[in-house]
């Protein structure tokens, strides 16, 4: 199976591609449709579920180092192990541990796309990814001291989400889960200057809507 990069330029603008689900990212109105982030997440992780049929646990690591000799193939396959955590919990800690074997850069360009969904897109999860990123952002933050860059870019952006005056249940869960994530990376978060001044300012500003 060529890997959606490959399959894209052949085959057009990936906009083009009406048969795949319209999202299993996020929750859109009847007139939204994925945009091309959205429908590539979907490819790769077509394209990496492929790869692994038939794959014993032991063997999975081999099969996507194989696959990840061209450059092209090797974003396809992080892009996708990063899609297959967001939206298949069950597959979540193997994908991560892929991810940790696999990555070239330091995590930049999973943090890249992370950040995309965080701030532009992050109201709009459903609620299974949105669950997900969550306890991908704090795996990432708990190695954060063994080559994953930018995970301070992402509890930043996640504490931008939670909005003062706001009871909706959403907001809610969002304040729990970003402090349950701060509790759990104490030693991090007293290291990290700029999360710790930005987690204070937030959470006394929403103190009093509680």
């Amino acid at each position: 199976m060529a890997s959606p990069a490959v399959a894209s330029r052949s085959g057009g603008d990936v906009s083009e591609d009406r048969s795949a689900p319209r999202s299993v990212l996020l929750n859109l109105t009847g007139i939204e449709v994925a945009d091309e982030q959205d429908q590539l997440f979907e490819k790769c992780r077509a394209y990496v579920a492929n790869l692994l049929v038939g794959i014993s646990p032991p063997e999975v690591a081999n099969k996507l180092g194989s696959a990840c000799c061209e450059m092209s193939s090797h974003n396809d396959i992080m892009l996708g192990l990063l899609a297959m955590i967001l939206v298949e919990p069950s597959s979540a800690r193997m994908c991560f541990h892929n991810l940790s074997l696999l990555n070239r850069d330091g995590w930049v360009s999973v943090v890249r796309n992370l950040e995309v969904v965080v701030m532009e897109k992050f109201t709009k999860l459903q609620e299974q990814p949105r669950s997900q990123l969550i306890w991908l952002v704090n795996e990432m933050v708990k190695t954060g001291g063994k080559g994953v860059m930018g995970c301070d870019k992402l509890v930043l952006a996640l504490l931008r989400n939670i909005e003062g005056g706001n009871l909706d249940n959403s907001n809610i869960w969002l304040a729990e889960h970003v402090l349950n994530l701060l509790q759990d990376n104490r030693a991090w978060l007293e290291q990290t200057k700029p999360i710790l001044c930005s987690a204070l300012y937030t959470y006394l500003r929403i103190i009093t809507d509680h």
